[in-house]
């Protein structure tokens, strides 16, 4: 069964793109339902795939305060009635009436350092100071609260003669992957064994702590 997807976009568009790709190529059996964006300039690769858009203007520098953004982006997206929403660089908070109306059904993919999600500028950085010896992109689900399980992750090479925009392609180009891959196992019902991928990420963690 084709699956609906819609887009949360606010970044450079990568993961998008690749989402577009796939479809098109029917690496996924899936459609794009909307395309939703802060700026209007980033909507363009969308409109010339024949998606449906529609952008959400937030006051400049202002970020958004859990729930404030909720009412018209969750009836923005419910509207299309998708089965997965991406994120692609989107950078305003997700309310507790989003998240518990697509529990366990949004999708984010990211650079990962432990803590959490990082830059490409703080990989390199880690790596120079020898804390890491190469970086590492995760595909979570997003839950109500924070956390949420690890679909899939991607170890990404660094190279002493890494300059910080070769480290970022790189970094997009596994985010890309690891994005398609999650939504194939999503797609595919791969639940369970993403399940076990979280307590496995949990033990490891707790292993971690331990030995501190």
């Amino acid at each position: 069964m084709t699956a609906t997807v819609a887009v949360l976009s606010a970044g450079e568009g990568h993961l998008l793109q690749a989402l577009i790709d796939a479809v098109r190529l029917k690496v996924l059996d899936a459609r794009i339902g909307l395309v939703l964006s802060d700026r209007e300039e980033k909507l363009g690769p969308a409109r010339q795939a024949g998606i449906e858009t529609r952008s959400l203007l937030y006051p400049p520098d202002q970020e958004q305060t859990r729930g404030e953004s909720d009412p018209e982006l969750l009836q923005q997206i419910a509207a299309v009635r998708p089965d997965w929403v991406v994120l692609d660089g989107w950078t305003h908070r997700l309310g507790r009436a989003f998240l518990a109306h697509f529990s366990y059904r949004v999708v984010d993919v990211h650079p990962f350092l432990p803590g959490g999600s990082c830059t490409a500028e703080e990989i390199l950085a880690a790596f120079l100071r020898g804390e890491i010896k190469q970086a590492v992109c995760r595909g979570c689900l997003v839950a109500e609260g924070g956390g949420g399980p690890v679909i899939g992750s991607a170890e990404v090479p660094i190279y002493r003669s890494d300059t910080l925009a070769m480290l970022a392609s790189r970094l997009r180009q596994a985010e890309q992957r690891l994005l398609i891959h999650s939504l194939q196992r999503l797609m595919v019902g791969d639940e369970e064994q993403i399940e076990d991928d979280s307590e496995d990420d949990s033990e490891d963690d707790s292993e971690d702590d331990d030995e501190e």
